[in-house]
This record gives structure tokens, C-alpha cells and sequence, in this order.
């Protein structure tokens, strides 16, 4: 073990961490979480360490990542798919064959319908508990992403994947006025889907974001698909306390409280959609919010507040943001207030 590894790595945790740090304390029982392993990540890099994304996860203390990373490289585990695998076997996803990305969730009722986008893992079903308390009457569509059913490769731009469900979309309804809805990730494609209408000379009615992300990184935007699902993987594990590599079935199990995937998911699903996962992070990371002067109702989380003010008052003058003390989507799709004034848009 290098003395000079330990060092900088100490000296990385120390500042990142605003504490001081031992060889052996664990980087996440200080208080560390898996999107500021990211920043350890980009700083080892910068100070000269060959640091993988995953490897602070496998070794949570200072002198247990200084081992690894001055230790004979090996191999890693390669993961039970690769990005390549899917790039190579599944089909497009504008193959007009493909798996149609527009789900009715309740397709009867009257008026012009509402359109979701789904949340970053790609699943649209998250909405279905709340999908009565919202539609007022209107039928309700929802869009799945390409690849989370079915062989086919997943998009990996916000923009393209705007483009994918306005093809969709324009087959149902070619006209507005239009009602749109996005969840967490989906509501930057809702974003951009209803800026692209109303650009096209079309009425955008409603607009509907639920806990949007801001446009501050929360990976490295360098990172490539493999890096992104490396990290994908080794986060999942130490979030839930799984060994690596991760069992489809027994991670699938520990996840269904977030309802990250719906029912119909099975272990042999997993693979995929953790390749869905990172193809979505790029295409997040790479995403700008450009200008759009329609009417944009938001409900966000109140300690992500800072972050979400940095762009999106300029990007949406009009836009309309309530905050909300959670952690996450659902419990903010969940609330009656939530319920109450997307009905309201919706009547």
C-alpha cells in the first residue's frame, strides 16, 4: 500500500466528507452516499489514481481502496450483460415492430387524454395508483420506455426520446389541445415534448412535472454506458446490503418498496433494465433545458430546492413549483394537495 495513496485519498474524504477521516473508517458510515462516491471518483482521477466507479463501493475505507488501487490490476467481473450485448442483439427502437412505448392506462373517458412519461428506470405502471385521483374524467395514456419490454435497445437522448413518443402521441391525437405529465426523468421528456408542440403551433394545455431533476450532474458527464452500469450495479449493492455479483431475483425482492418496476418484471428482466438505467443517466446527463414559455405546474422536493432554482425559473418563466418535504417520486405523486390540483388542470 502506497503512503502517498492513502494521503490523497484522506485528504479527498476529509474535504468531500467535512470531517476527519482514519484509515479505517467506512466512507459511507461517515456519512458518505453514492452520488458523492462520484466526486471521490473524479478526484482520485484527478490526482492521478486509476479509481473505477465501483470500486469505493467494494472498499469503504481509506486503506482498504489504497490496497486495491496500488494492488496488481485484476480483471473485473464482467456484468451478466453488457451495453454491447444489448447494442448488438436488440432491435431499434424506431423499428416500427419494435414494442409500441404508449400504454392506455385507462383509455376510456371523455375529452382529449393525458400523457405520462415514465420515471428513469423506465416503468410508466408507477403512476397507475394514482391515475383515477388524477385524469378528471379523461382517458389516460402512459409512456414505457423503448427497451424495458422487450428486446430492443434503449434510447440515450432525452431529445430522441421526445421525438419517439411524439410519433406515438401524434397517431392518437394529431392535434392538441394537449394535456402532458412526466415523473422524475420523464418529466424532462414531457418538457421537451410539449416545447417541441408548441414550437410546431400546437396548444399545450397542462403541463405536469412530478419532483423534476435539476440540471446540476449527478454523475460524471465523461462516463460512458459500461461506467454508468458498473456504477448502476455496485450502488444497488451497497444501498441494500447485497453481495456482487447482484442476485436478480433477491435485488428485485429488496427493491419492490420503491417501485422502481412493476410486477410483470422478472429476474431474467434485470439484466436489461440495468442497461435501460445507465442509457437513461447519459441521456439525463446530456440533456439542456431550453427556453419554454408555456404554463408549467411542478411539485418538487424542498431539499433539492437550491439545486431545481438554478435553471428552471429561466428556462419556464411561467413555471409554477410547490415543494414538498420527500425524498422521492412517489410519495409526492401520493398526496391528496397533488391530486387535487392536477384535477384541477385537468377539469
Amino acid at each position: 500500500m502506497s503512503t502517498e495513496t492513502v494521503q490523497t485519498l484522506t485528504a479527498i474524504w476529509e474535504e468531500l466528507l467535512d470531517t476527519e477521516v482514519g484509515p479505517d473508517d467506512d466512507f459511507f458510515e461517515l456519512g458518505g452516499f453514492s452520488l458523492l462516491a462520484v466526486d471521490v471518483v473524479g478526484a482520485a482521477r484527478r490526482s492521478g489514481l486509476a479509481m473505477r466507479a465501483e470500486d469505493l463501493f467494494e472498499h469503504r475505507t481509506v486503506a482498504g481502496l489504497a490496497a486495491a488501487l496500488t494492488a496488481p490490476a485484476a480483471p473485473p467481473p464482467a456484468p451478466a450483460l453488457t451495453t454491447a450485448d444489448v447494442w448488438r442483439t436488440a432491435a431499434s427502437p424506431w423499428d416500427r415492430d419494435a414494442v409500441t412505448c404508449l400504454l392506455p392506462l385507462a383509455p376510456e373517458g371523455r375529452g382529449e387524454p393525458f400523457f405520462c412519461v415514465h420515471v428513469g428506470t423506465g416503468n410508466v405502471r408507477f403512476a397507475e395508483p394514482v391515475v383515477d385521483a388524477w385524469r378528471a374524467g379523461r382517458p389516460f395514456y402512459g409512456f414505457e420506455a423503448p427497451g424495458y419490454r422487450g428486446d430492443v435497445r434503449p434510447l440515450h437522448s432525452l431529445t430522441e426520446m421526445a421525438d419517439r413518443y411524439l410519433l406515438e402521441l401524434r397517431e392518437l391525437q394529431p392535434h392538441g389541445p394537449y394535456f402532458l405529465g412526466g415523473l422524475c426523468q420523464g418529466g424532462l421528456v414531457a418538457y421537451e415534448m410539449a416545447r417541441r408542440l408548441r414550437a410546431s403551433g400546437e396548444e399545450v394545455r397542462a403541463l405536469v412535472l412530478v419532483n423534476p431533476p435539476s440540471q446540476l450532474s449527478l454523475v460524471d458527464p465523461g462516463w460512458g454506458l459500461d461506467e454508468l452500469l458498473a456504477y448502476r450495479l455496485a450502488s444497488l449493492s451497497s444501498q441494500f446490503g447485497l453481495p456482487q455479483p447482484l442476485d436478480p431475483a433477491e435485488t428485485l425482492a429488496r427493491i419492490a418498496p420503491l417501485h422502481w418496476y412493476d410486477d410483470a418484471v422478472t429476474p431474467e428482466d434485470f439484466p436489461r433494465l440495468q442497461v435501460l438505467w445507465a442509457a437513461g443517466m447519459f441521456a439525463q446527463e446530456h440533456f439542456e433545458i431550453l427556453p419554454y414559455d408555456g404554463p408549467v405546474t411542478a411539485f418538487g422536493r424542498a431539499h433539492a430546492r437550491a439545486d431545481l432554482e438554478v435553471h428552471w425559473p429561466r428556462a419556464a418563466p411561467r413555471l409554477d413549483m410547490t415543494w414538498y418535504d420527500a425524498t422521492a417520486t412517489y410519495p409526492i405523486m401520493r398526496d391528496p394537495e397533488v391530486a387535487r390540483r392536477i384535477t384541477a388542470l385537468l377539469a
